[in-house]
């Protein structure tokens, strides 16, 4: 699986996070080899790496596969309780 820019935007939510590559594969749960590798576009990520990333981080499935959208997906409100 090739996806386009996948590096890059995995440097920005580590970068975002304020967090080295060591720290940031112990928030994600992954070994500090596959982030590097990754990151520097040198391995293309699996799916259990591309699964722990996105439910660490919370960013968008669009945008970190895609590169669509925001980072971030938007944040849904609560309708108000009808008393």
């Amino acid at each position: 699986m090739n996806i386009d820019g996948f590096d890059k935007r995995m440097l920005s939510i580590r970068k975002q996070k304020n967090l080295n590559q060591t720290k940031f594969s112990e928030f994600v749960g992954l070994d500090p080899v596959q982030i590097s590798t990754v990151e520097r576009g040198k391995r293309n990520p699996s799916n259990n790496f591309i699964i722990s990333v996105l439910k660490a981080t919370q960013v968008s499935a669009d945008w970190l596969l895609l590169g669509k959208g925001s980072m971030y997906p938007p944040i849904k409100k609560e309708k108000e309780e009808i008393k």
